[in-house]
């Protein structure tokens, strides 16, 4: 995996997909017909912390949890400005950002979660996705399949950057 693999540009940033025959296996690939920019998924940090926190915590528990760091972490900042106190809004901003980082590994472990057999990170991308742009619009849908079950799923994300500033 050096700057000189086609697959890499510099710094070894992957931009482009080759296609792999069947036969062929590389290291932490998954499936042959797995598509190059979800490859680096099946060790990523988001997917380590995740399973990690889901089985400490439980799965049943994650979101309780992350709603009262949310709680607290308001009213925490509630009262610091309230009181004009600048030792309370610094743990109130940690407890709030300790709050949207559980909510999102929260949402990314159920969304790799299979809606068919249940079991944890079983979808893996079935084909390359579609990307489509619109003046300043990107929608982009992903083709997931299930490598259990062969459930398959659509995720379609919109992003608009200029409708938040538009407001």
């Amino acid at each position: 995996m050096g700057v000189n693999n086609p697959t890499f540009g510099k710094g070894g940033i992957l931009f482009k997909s080759e296609p792999v025959s069947s036969g062929e296996r590389r290291p932490g690939m998954g499936s042959p017909d797995q598509h190059a920019a979800y490859r680096d998924e099946e060790a990523s940090l988001e997917k380590t912390v995740s399973l990690y926190l889901v089985s400490r915590l439980g799965e049943e528990n994650l979101v309780p949890i992350a709603a009262g760091f949310l709680l607290v972490g308001a009213a925490a900042v509630i009262l610091a400005l309230r009181e004009e106190s600048t030792w309370i809004i610094v743990p109130g901003f940690l407890l709030l950002a300790i709050s949207a980082a559980l909510f999102t590994l929260e949402d990314f472990y159920r969304s790799r979660k299979c809606r068919k057999c249940g079991r944890e990170f079983a979808y893996v991308p079935a084909k390359e996705p579609d990307i489509v742009r619109w003046n300043f619009n990107i929608m982009e849908t992903r083709y997931y399949r299930c490598r259990y079950c062969g459930h398959e799923c659509v995720e379609v994300k919109e992003n608009s950057p200029l409708s938040s500033a538009e407001m």
